[in-house]
């Protein structure tokens, strides 16, 4: 199953400008961050909590930034 990241990509460039610079927020590499955000790699559970405090998602929210499945 693919997800759709756009929101989170949304949302990222508005509160950190760039994805380098929410990964500097998250301790993580661009790379990595990037890969997540294109589907290379898997978010993890601890990552969701940690990019819901940094972007400050609200967690009613959090399903349509991590859960939304992409439509072919």
């Amino acid at each position: 199953m693919k997800y759709n990241f756009d929101k989170l990509n949304e949302r990222i460039l508005q509160k950190y400008k760039t994805q380098a610079e929410c990964a500097r927020a998250l301790g993580v590499t661009k790379s990595n961050l990037n890969g997540k955000i294109n589907g290379k790699f898997k978010f993890t559970f601890d990552d969701i909590p940690r990019l819901q405090y940094v972007l400050n998602i609200p967690k009613k929210e959090i399903w349509y930034y991590f859960f939304e499945t992409k439509v072919k």
